[in-house]
């Protein structure tokens, strides 16, 4: 199957939230040449919103635009233009090189944090928290699925290890 018919598929709530928690370990795991991957994964995932009247998701850039941003290497601009214009944000980096995000999103009560090698995977990492975190279709956390999903995979992306959010 082509990309662009994967990302036209339906997907439950619960998948679309499995997704994110992947994505944000992934992401919090991965080196700065995955960057582009780690993005690119963000976009379709923020594309493929289950509500599709959010707010969440209506911000983002068309798809060829966003693609050559990560041809052209500007991952932090990338990165950037995944947050919402209702959601905020802080960035951070230590002398070490390892980056902080915090993504705030409406709907959630506080701010989701992760870290990354790069500002843009710390931010797509804290991205996905949060919106793994947040309320979709009156649906938070554990949202009844419509597929059978594998409970140990489930509770191993959960919380992952090695992560810190807060």
């Amino acid at each position: 199957m082509t990309a662009s018919l994967l990302t036209r598929m339906p997907i439950s709530v619960r998948e679309w939230r499995m997704r994110l928690t992947d994505l944000c370990h992934r992401s919090a795991m991965a080196e700065a040449q995955d960057e582009g991957t780690m993005l690119r994964m963000g976009y379709h995932l923020l594309s493929r919103l289950p509500d599709k009247d959010s707010l969440l998701a209506d911000h983002l850039p068309p798809e060829a635009r966003f693609d050559t941003w990560l041809a052209a290497g500007t991952h932090d601009s990338a990165a950037l233009a995944l947050i919402p214009e209702t959601g905020s944000f802080l960035l951070s980096r230590n002398g070490d090189g390892t980056c902080l995000a915090s993504v705030m999103l409406p709907g959630l009560d506080e701010e989701m944090t992760s870290e990354g090698t790069t500002p843009a995977l710390a931010l797509v990492s804290a991205l996905a928290a949060a919106l793994a975190t947040v309320d979709v279709h009156g649906q938070a956390g554990d949202a009844e699925a419509t597929h059978t999903v594998d409970v140990a995979r489930e509770e191993l992306w959960r919380t992952p290890s090695g992560i810190a959010l807060h």
